[in-house]
Parts: C-alpha cells; sequence; structure tokens
C-alpha cells in the first residue's frame, strides 16, 4: 500500500503522504480530529494530476502556494478539489485510499 502512495510527476517522484503532511501541518497545525483530507492522483492520457479530496471548500492557490515553500516544484500541483461529505475511513480509523481511487476511476470512465 505504501508504494502506491507515491507518484512520478515529469520524472520526479512525489510521496502523497508528504504532501498531505506540509497541508497538515501549514493549515491544521498538525491536529485534525478526524480526516478533513486526503491527496489522491489521477492519470489521464499519461498525465499525472494531484487531487484534493476534502470535506470543505479549499483555495488551490493557497494550498499550492504551501506545497512550493515547502521546497517542492511547480510540477507538484494540485489541480483538482473533490469536495465530499465525508472522508471514507477503513475499520481501523485510517483513511481508506482504496475508496477515494475507486472515485477517480468512476470519474475517470465517465468522461471516456
Amino acid at each position: 500500500g505504501r508504494l502506491k502512495r507515491f507518484v512520478k510527476i515529469g520524472g520526479e517522484m512525489v510521496s502523497l503522504g508528504a504532501v498531505e503532511d506540509v497541508i497538515l501541518q501549514q493549515k491544521f497545525n498538525g491536529q485534525t480530529d478526524t480526516p478533513s483530507f486526503a491527496i489522491g492522483a489521477n492519470n489521464r492520457a499519461g498525465k499525472t494530476t494531484l487531487v484534493l479530496f476534502s470535506i470543505q471548500d479549499a483555495d488551490l492557490k493557497e494550498i499550492n502556494q504551501m506545497l512550493r515553500d515547502a521546497g517542492y516544484s511547480r510540477l507538484v500541483k494540485i489541480t483538482h478539489l473533490h469536495k465530499l461529505e465525508e472522508i471514507p475511513l477503513t475499520g481501523s480509523g485510517k483513511i481508506d485510499y482504496s475508496k477515494l481511487n475507486k472515485l477517480l476511476d468512476h470519474e475517470q470512465s465517465s468522461f471516456a
């Protein structure tokens, strides 16, 4: 599972968990009671884009600036916001990334 949390963007390996950590530290001071966001990757036509799943509205410009301030290149950019009622969790209370990936896969197939 951990290997799937890495994506290649423009030849650069990016840890989605590290991207989430930057947002958690900058926006939420490292503290949330329940997960309010997650980062997913969408791959269309060989191009990988980052998607922010969130239970609240978010300013993508602000978040992308946080990532640049943390040292990420301009290639690491969140391009879409997918607002959800709640972030899906596994039985152990961790974010269910497989459900989030299924949302992306379903969205991708609906555009085909």
